[in-house]
């Protein structure tokens, strides 16, 4: 006896692919993010009267604290 696959088989394999691939298709046309925008260029008075310019800071992590005593 010979076996046949029937056409009520493919709705698995359907089940399972078309949806992967739907979803690498829209993965693959979604843009890019573009880079995150730079911050301004600014001048800080530091505490010891020298000046810190952000721009001799670039390529560097850099955190910034702004407080208040109110």
């Amino acid at each position: 006896m010979e076996h046949v696959q029937t056409p009520h088989a493919y709705p698995g394999w359907c089940g399972y692919w078309v949806p992967v691939l739907a979803l690498a298709a829209l993965l693959a046309l979604t843009p890019a993010q573009a880079a995150p925008p730079r911050a301004p260029v600014f001048d800080l008075e530091l505490f010891d009267g020298t000046t810190f310019r952000l721009a001799d800071a670039r390529g560097s992590a850099v955190v910034l604290l702004f407080w208040a005593p109110w």
